[in-house]
């Protein structure tokens, strides 16, 4: 890293450079590199101007990457008339019903269901045959980071107004081969475009590769819920903390101390998930999930006020 300063005059009082790279070399997923740049301008006593872009990675843990693999049966649901749940390809499902019978019909028969039996095909069971677990074959995880802020202190002398500040920063960030699972009834609704997930209806497309079918049957026999590199994840905002503090015998109240308050606020612009390579991005914007960490509201703050004697 270089770390450059140098008070220059007018309009830069201090301007600091922080450049740094790091090559490392995984057993995994042999060599990755890493790299930020950083930029901290200082204007006057007053005014700082702050940002940077950075290359970050994740290898996959061991777990990730070797957790045993087990067989499992998980629910896809029944197929009806109404709703997207059970095998596309049962001629009870709204897939075969719907304007799109003919595109689910020939995808069907593309991943083998034979000519004799689509027709007639019907999948009588609620649980499908898959398998759990590890991924050897995982690649590193990497995300590409903007941001840029303001720092602003008061120029008041005032006892009110001399202790405040504000801070303002903007983040984008983009990770491309996030991590993760599909279900396999998120398999089956994506291959067959219940959200958009597959418009052609490409028997190549991502969900579609996530599962295969019997050859005799037709009956989804493998469906492989192991770790894989998804897609792709991205997010923006920007975050906002103000601070007020004062010595109270300067504003004419008794000797008690100080008092300070403090305020952060952050805003979520985007907040974009893709499940599989070609999925349709779906926005969490302002979503609320019973899963811990997956509630992304739109707005939230927290304040905070101190007192402080001695």
């Amino acid at each position: 890293e270089h770390d450059h300063r140098q008070d220059i005059g007018q309009g830069i009082q201090q301007l600091d450079l922080n450049l740094g790279y790091r090559l490392s070399d995984y057993s995994s997923v042999g060599y990755v590199d890493a790299y930020k740049a950083d930029i901290d301008w200082e204007i006057n006593d007053y005014l700082r101007v702050r940002g940077g872009a950075q290359r970050a990675v994740r290898a996959p843990s061991v777990g990730e990457l070797f957790a045993p693999v087990n067989t499992s049966f998980p629910s896809v649901g029944a197929a009806s008339a109404t709703g997207i749940s059970g095998d596309p390809c049962d001629i009870r499902s709204s897939f075969r019903l719907g304007p799109n019978a003919a595109r689910v019909r020939a995808l069907c028969l593309a991943q083998g269901i034979s000519a004799t039996a689509i027709d007639a095909y019907v999948f009588t069971n609620n649980q499908v045959p898959g398998i759990t677990g590890g991924n050897p074959n995982l690649t590193e995880e990497t995300s590409d980071s903007f941001t840029a802020g303001l720092v602003i202190r008061s120029p008041f002398e005032s006892p009110w107004l001399s202790g405040f500040s504000a801070a303002i920063d903007y983040y984008n960030i983009e990770i491309a081969d996030v991590i993760g699972t599909i279900g396999a009834s998120a398999q089956l609704q994506g291959c067959f475009n219940a959200r958009g997930e597959n418009p052609t209806y490409d028997p190549n497309n991502g969900y579609c590769q996530l599962f295969v079918r019997d050859r005799l049957s037709g009956n989804v026999n493998q469906a492989r819920e192991v770790n894989g590199n998804l897609a792709t994840l991205k997010t923006s905002g920007v975050d906002a903390q103000f601070d007020w503090t004062f010595v109270l015998a300067d504003i004419g109240a008794p000797d008690w101390g100080n008092l300070s308050f403090n305020v952060v606020i952050g805003w979520l612009e985007n907040r974009e998930r893709q499940d599989a390579p070609g999925g349709p991005f779906t926005n969490r914007t302002g979503t609320i999930d019973s899963v811990f960490g997956n509630t992304f509201p739109e707005w939230k703050s927290l304040s905070s006020v101190n007192w402080s004697n001695g």
